[in-house]
């Protein structure tokens, strides 16, 4: 893609820069250059045929990023196969038909490192998934273009007449089209590399001083591009080589052809002059006013029916217009349906999930019933929590202040808290009462006396009784915790078991038997201290040393 080791040619004049450089500008985008790089995630679902839109996602970040800084984006995408090109889709193809085939032979071995990486290097942008990325541009009003055949020729001609002030490309070929800014190795974070036409001259290594647009697209194709391969042995440095002595290509190659040493192949020249009128007046798509088919260029008059056929076939205003809005398939001039567009969705959609405000906004549905509805053990779950408003009832734990009075004249027995919600209160549930509610009242109706004892019983489980069981597990969680009692000769450990006291007994503990292998406990003796001996008479050192060590 693009001429191979243009870019480290160029590397004098390359500049290093951010695109808030740009802002308030706008930014050509080759828009097949970042749905290439956003493929590569998904690489493995799109071989597999899995729906995904990842591709999708990592061309709007780009795109969002682009608005954060002020930038003003500008997408164009590829059209329709150009005749030039077609030998080096062919060969394309059936590379990406190998990769794939050899990819989903490592998937089905299980070997999905490697299967990823032929599936990335099998990887093919259609119509159809530019078209996904064009139906979310156009939801979000930024400004795209579907170039008739290249977008490449489209850029070039987009950043001439003055409808975008720089170029987002991978492809190199966009400086041979004359482009005059181009922003190449554009990071996450707006980090890329500007190349601008008018600095060419400054290129020290090899020097392209006095240089023109012509000599520097003819070194280009001689070198090997998409629409002409190389001659053996060819490359950018000796292409420039022969450039500067032999000032012409038609001399380079009949000096070529001379020297013997280099095969020429009889159409080279023939196949040369094609590329060169393909870069100049390749067809794109004007869209300024109503829109109209032009060349890069004036085509020339001399021009030739089969010069002309490898620019490609002239389209009509209202298809190439079709083309250009997206609406119709640059390959097959078909509109595109839905039938050619899979989503991730199902074809019957599903029904809209409720939001909270207008589950709490909706009137509630109270349920008709002559009892309470703790009564009702049939019910559903959501009748008794969301659609039956609960009745009152009186809670153990109510405040005497905030229940309303009672009528002496009329009382009535409060309902109790053990009573059964499965049953009707019997005569012993009528005498108990909540230890916060009125009086109970006797079963023929009067009021009891003050001065009589009430009882209250209270439900099990919300006051701790002690168990009979409890002394019993009390030693058995002593008899546990005497297994891990361990005891030295100096000091015993202490356990603090429950029921005795945090601080250590004062008495020693017994002393385990070891048993007949037990040894003697020997008495220990204090360590001899070595007795010091004094140095022998004789010189000075030896006499104060001795006057050192004298016995006391």
């Amino acid at each position: 893609m693009g001429i191979q080791g243009l870019l480290p040619l160029l590397k004098d004049i390359q500049h290093e820069t951010h695109v808030e450089a740009f802002r308030g500008r706008t930014l050509g985008i080759d828009g097949y250059v970042w749905l290439h790089r956003g493929a590569y995630a998904c690489a493995m679902d799109l071989a597999l045929g899995r729906p995904t839109t990842r591709y999708i996602s990592y061309a709007m970040h780009r795109i969002r990023m682009l608005q954060h800084y002020g930038v003003k984006p500008y997408v164009v995408f590829d059209g329709g196969p150009l005749p030039s090109k077609a030998c080096t889709e062919k060969e394309r193809e059936a590379r990406r038909a190998e990769h794939r085939q050899r990819g989903l032979a490592l998937y089905a071995q299980k070997r999905l490192s490697e299967a990823r990486d032929a599936f990335v290097r099998s990887i093919d942008i259609t119509p159809h998934m530019a078209h996904k990325l064009i139906q979310v541009l156009r939801s979000h009003g930024i400004p795209y273009l579907v170039a008739p055949y290249e977008a490449d020729a489209q850029l070039a001609f987009l950043e001439r007449a003055g409808l975008i002030d720089g170029i987002i490309s991978e492809d190199s070929d966009l400086l041979v089209f004359g482009c005059q800014r181009v922003l190449f190795k554009m990071d996450t974070y707006g980090h890329c590399v500007e190349i601008q036409r008018a600095h060419l001259p400054c290129v020290t290594q090899p020097s392209l001083a006095g240089w023109g647009d012509r000599e520097f697209r003819h070194m280009a194709i001689l070198s090997g591009c998409d629409y002409l391969p190389s001659i053996a042995g060819m490359g950018l440095r000796s292409a420039h080589r022969l450039l500067r002595k032999h000032a012409t290509v038609e001399r380079l190659l009949q000096a070529l052809r001379l020297e013997g040493r280099v095969h020429v192949p009889p159409s080279y020249a023939e196949a040369f002059r094609r590329a060169d009128f393909t870069f100049l007046h390749q067809r794109i798509w004007d869209p300024r006013g109503e829109g109209a088919m032009r060349t890069l260029h004036p085509l020339p008059c001399d021009a030739t029916p089969d010069v002309l056929a490898c620019i490609g076939a002239p389209l009509d205003d209202d298809v190439a217009r079709a083309i250009a809005c997206g609406d119709v398939c640059p390959v097959t001039h078909r509109r595109f349906t839905a039938a050619l567009q899979p989503s991730r969705q199902a074809s019957t959609p599903k029904p809209a999930q409720p939001t909270l405000r207008a589950f709490f906004s909706a009137t509630p549905v109270a349920t008709h019933s002559s009892h309470d509805h703790r009564a009702d053990s049939s019910c559903s779950t959501a009748d008794s929590l969301f659609d039956t408003p609960p009745a009152p009832a009186d809670s153990p734990l109510t405040s005497p202040c905030q229940s309303e009075p009672k009528t002496p004249e009329c009382p009535e027995a409060p309902a109790s808290p053990l009573t059964s919600p499965c049953h009707p209160p019997s005569e012993v549930d009528a005498r108990v009462s909540s230890p916060v509610s009125s009086p109970p009242v006797s079963p023929s109706g009067a009021a009891a006396a003050p001065n009589t004892p009430l009882t209250t019983k209270r439900p099990q489980g919300l006051a701790w009784t002690p168990s009979d069981m409890a002394d019993e597990d009390q030693a058995r969680r002593q008899t546990w915790f005497q297994r891990f009692q361990f005891h030295s000769a100096s000091r015993p450990r202490h356990i603090v078991l429950p029921g005795t006291s945090p601080s250590p007994s004062s008495a020693q503990a017994p002393r385990l038997s070891l048993g007949k292998r037990a040894a003697p406990e020997a008495t220990p003796t204090p360590p001899k201290r070595a007795a010091l001996t004094p140095p022998s008479r004789g010189s000075a050192r030896q006499k104060l040393l001795l006057f050192q060590y004298r016995q006391p």
